[in-house]
């Protein structure tokens, strides 16, 4: 009896470990095809005058800093590294109404600073990082 609920805990580790393969490589051709799409759409705009006269405004450094800051702390202070840049692009879009040009420039940037932590797949603030903006955030950048 032993034997065949291992055989069977096997199995099912197994299906598993296909599961997550599959599940990680569903994910990263979804954030390829969002990443495509925000491409498209800004060539259309740029091309065709679609949406407003006047373009939208690229994010700056200190409003990403922000977006990211707002999202951990409204989603229990951690977020999947391959589904922040969207959520934050959703955010700046309709928030602050910023187009997502430059967007992973400015993402690349900030999460380099010592406030945001990469590890198992996901962002998190770092532990020795301030309360509320740095005086980072009122530069123009």
């Amino acid at each position: 009896m032993k034997t065949s609920l291992e055989t069977i805990r096997n199995g099912l580790t197994a299906q598993l470990a296909d599961l997550e393969r599959d599940l990680q490589a569903a994910e990263a051709r979804v954030n390829e095809l969002k990443s495509t799409r925000r491409q498209v759409v800004a060539a259309i705009r740029a091309l065709g005058g679609q949406g407003s006269e006047s373009p939208k405004p690229a994010p700056k450094k200190a409003q990403v800093r922000m977006a990211v800051r707002d999202l951990l702390d409204s989603n229990g202070g951690a977020i999947d590294t391959d589904d922040l840049e969207g959520l934050v692009a959703d955010k700046l879009a309709n928030e602050q109404g910023c187009s997502a040009m430059g967007l992973a420039l400015r993402m690349r940037e900030v999460l380099a600073t010592d406030e945001f932590i990469a590890a198992s797949g996901q962002i998190r603030l770092s532990p020795t990082a301030k309360a509320g903006p740095e005086p980072e955030a009122t530069k123009a950048t």
